[in-house]
């Protein structure tokens, strides 16, 4: 069956038609220019044609820019209702909800522009930012921050940020905390110079995990499940890992040696790779470990692959077995790898999670004593504010709220309602019909 033009704008039409019906919590994700906005304003319209006072109405935006946008388009169709000929409203008001008693609402529609106009303060359209410092100063002491806080700009709060950095890095360097100085020596020496404010404005980017983790649990406790998550041992590292892997039990150098000579017969490349293998089974134990890398690039190609061939020919007439041989100490060493990755995961990550959770310590600390919120503050803050018992409501009540519209305009926030929760910054509610 052939699918028109016309079918694929009356199925869009339909479904928009679902989604800025306010029975329903709905999650709304489309690209650019498809008409999100649209039908949230739809919703807003739907709300006010359902009698809805336009004070009990919020319509929460990612941005300025998108609740200007938002205020003016509702503005412009409730104008543009109250000066229609009745065809030209009826056929809006039936392409809106889709059915009804239009006759009914057509004069309900003709007094919206007007009820709104009259309604102190407007209709509630606002940032979620905005909203969130609205509902904090109205219940400070509920939400634990100062009555008097001040909102802190990006750029101010990445000053601060970056004084809290410096902070720790002199700490560090005067040794009165060697824990600290350890944990920065090992991240300083895992990246290149700078990236140290990369990795942390990226981790801090994801401020709200971050903090529940280093509240829920002490760095012992963070230490011990993500090495339990990653099947290292409590006390390994690398110097242990590799001092187990090069002893003759683990090697088996008999076996090893009469490889080598059998690669000795072979071609000049087998010949230097002999030399090499005889040359790191005849030292210690700690030139070994000191030479594993060496070692193990008998075996494995730049991209840490196995090498296709291990052995020529001639090698293999000098001892058939030399290629299986080689195989399984190949077998062998790719395992001695993937557990000096995860030893090396471990040790990186539990270093940078002690340099970021002092440097994140002292941020707060330094907000703390000038009584200041950043952005990301205010989300958090409010979404604890949401989850107490008792509080919700009256909040709620406090910004007038009903059924709220959200609009996030960036490639990561898509537009959806609010879920009173952790989530709710995300964008993120699940579809279900009101009682």
């Amino acid at each position: 069956m052939e699918v028109t033009r016309r079918d694929i704008l009356r199925e869009a039409t339909e479904a928009q038609r679902l989604g800025s019906d306010p029975g329903w919590s709905a999650w709304v994700s489309a690209s650019a220019g498809s008409g999100k906005t649209k039908v949230l304003g739809d919703r807003v319209l739907r709300l006010l044609l359902g009698n809805v006072p336009p004070a009990k109405i919020l319509c929460l935006t990612f941005t300025k820019a998108a609740a200007a946008e938002m205020s003016n388009r509702v503005a412009e169709r409730l104008a543009s209702w109250a000066a229609a000929g009745d065809d030209q409203l009826r056929d809006e008001l039936r392409t809106l909800a889709g059915g009804g008693d239009i006759k009914a609402l057509m004069p309900v529609a003709r007094r919206l522009f007007a009820r709104v106009l009259d309604t102190p303060g407007g209709m509630k359209i606002m940032t979620i930012h905005a909203f969130c410092q609205s509902l904090l100063r109205r219940f400070p002491l509920e939400a634990a921050v100062a009555p008097h806080f001040t909102l802190i700009e990006e750029r101010d709060a990445t000053a601060l940020l970056g004084e809290a950095r410096d902070e720790m890095l002199n700490t560090a360097r005067a040794e009165s905390d060697p824990a600290l100085r350890q944990a920065l020596d090992t991240v300083v020496a895992r990246m290149l110079e700078g990236r140290l404010n990369d990795l942390m404005k990226e981790l801090f980017s994801r401020r709200a995990r971050f903090e529940r983790l280093i509240e829920s649990a002490d760095m012992r406790a963070m230490r011990a499940a993500l090495r339990r998550e990653l099947r290292v041992g409590a006390e390994e590292t690398r110097e242990s890992v590799l001092a187990e892997a090069v002893t003759d039990i683990a090697c088996n150098p008999k076996t090893l040696r009469r490889a080598a000579d059998a690669l000795a017969q072979g071609t000049e490349t087998d010949q230097d790779r002999a030399e090499t293998l005889r040359s790191w089974l005849e030292a210690d134990v700690s030139e070994r470990a000191a030479r594993f890398e060496e070692y193990c690039g008998l075996f494995f190609t730049k991209e840490g692959s196995v090498a296709k061939r291990l052995a020529t020919k001639g090698a293999e007439r000098a001892w058939s077995d030399v290629t299986r041989c080689l195989a399984a100490e190949a077998e062998r060493l790719a395992k001695v790898r993937e557990r000096l990755r995860a030893v090396e995961v471990a040790t990186a990550t539990e270093a940078l999670v002690h340099v970021s959770a002092d440097v994140l310590r002292r941020y707060t600390r330094r907000k703390a004593v000038a009584a200041q919120l950043d952005y990301e503050d205010l989300i958090l803050k409010t979404v604890d504010l949401l989850q107490r018992p008792g509080i919700a409501v009256g909040a709620v009540q406090a910004g007038r709220r009903h059924r709220p519209c959200a609009d996030r305009r960036s490639a990561r926030h898509q537009p959806g309602a609010v879920a009173g929760d952790r989530r709710a910054d995300r964008g993120i509610l699940r579809r279900s019909r009101h009682s």
